[in-house]
């Protein structure tokens, strides 16, 4: 706790960023720090991010304070780790984008690898980005369209990351922004990007044979009507099809551009994933494996 005790010093002295008090610390204290420590410590709201109201939290992700920070302190970890497998060092990144950033869970673990102007998130929701420049100082937020342009120089990214993006959008939103993030990618860097697995299909199905035993929450009643037909969707993952459901316009008009859905629920197969990145992208992973993720993940390095 020697480290712990040095850096609460400094932050009391003032005047350093989260990158020069932070850089030092191993994973699971920086998790501590985050968590635990931020509230036995008062003096770290001057040089950590701080969370948005539980409510919110819960309704954008489904959990809240430290069950949501540890999520997105996991996907965070997988994210670099695999950047430094297939890439490099981390410290050599030029920035870092968290594609669908939400109100900021995981880029702001970030903040001890790399100086903040070197991290951006980037939302198409409007009240996301103020949360994220409300609760996060450091980092840089940016509020894009549903579609394609982001506001960034051709190959100024070295990793993109989108968590429970991928899951959600159209095949042809899905192929617009994959293009979009190849532009914004320089070469040899990195895009990791989630979606929903086969099994997100049968749990559906499980969740309607369940009707009239629980309460469903407002994500679970958009699934009741996901994928209805489990056995023709299934038949269609494992042919290599893209699965995607649209929402009810009436109940999501948001979700509609120009009377097109953009985003539903989404099942991207390994197959389909191998032939339509390559134009753009080397897949050097295909992560299937609830263990380390609630979501499948394609890894995508960008051709030097």
């Amino acid at each position: 706790m020697s480290d712990v005790k040095q850096v609460l010093s400094q932050v009391e002295e003032g005047g350093r960023s989260p990158y020069q008090l932070f850089s030092g610390i191993d994973d699971e204290t920086w998790f501590w720090l985050n968590t635990e420590g931020y509230r036995l410590h008062p003096e770290l709201s001057h040089a950590l991010p701080s969370l948005p109201d539980p409510d919110l939290q819960a309704r954008v992700i489904g959990s809240s304070g430290d069950k949501a920070l540890r999520e997105g302190f996991k996907a965070y970890q997988m994210f670099k780790e695999l950047y430094q497998q297939h890439v490099g060092s981390l410290s050599d990144c030029p920035a870092v984008l968290d594609f669908g950033c939400g109100w900021g869970r995981t880029i702001r673990f970030f903040l001890k690898d790399l100086p903040s102007e070197r991290l951006l998130g980037v939302d198409q929701n409007t009240n996301m980005i103020e949360v994220c420049r409300a609760t996060n100082k450091w980092c840089r937020f940016e509020q894009n369209q549903p579609l394609p342009p982001l506001d960034l120089p051709t190959g100024s990214i070295g990793l993109a990351y989108a968590y429970s993006v991928f899951s959600h959008l159209s095949e042809e939103t899905h192929l617009r922004w994959l293009a979009e993030l190849a532009r914004v990618v320089r070469p040899g860097g990195l895009l990791v990007a989630t979606t929903w697995h086969r099994g997100f299909i049968q749990a559906n199905a499980e969740l309607r044979a369940r009707v009239g035993t629980f309460e469903p929450t407002t994500w679970e009643r958009l699934r009741l009507a996901t994928f209805a037909d489990t056995e023709y969707w299934l038949s269609q993952y494992d042919q290599g099809t893209y699965c995607y459901q649209p929402y009810d316009p009436d109940q999501q008009p948001w979700s509609y551009v120009d009377g097109k859905s953009f985003y539903g629920e989404a099942c991207i197969p390994q197959g389909y994933a191998l032939a339509h990145w390559s134009e753009y992208f080397e897949v050097v992973e295909f992560i299937d494996d609830r263990v380390r993720c609630p979501q499948n993940v394609i890894v995508a390095r960008k051709p030097k």
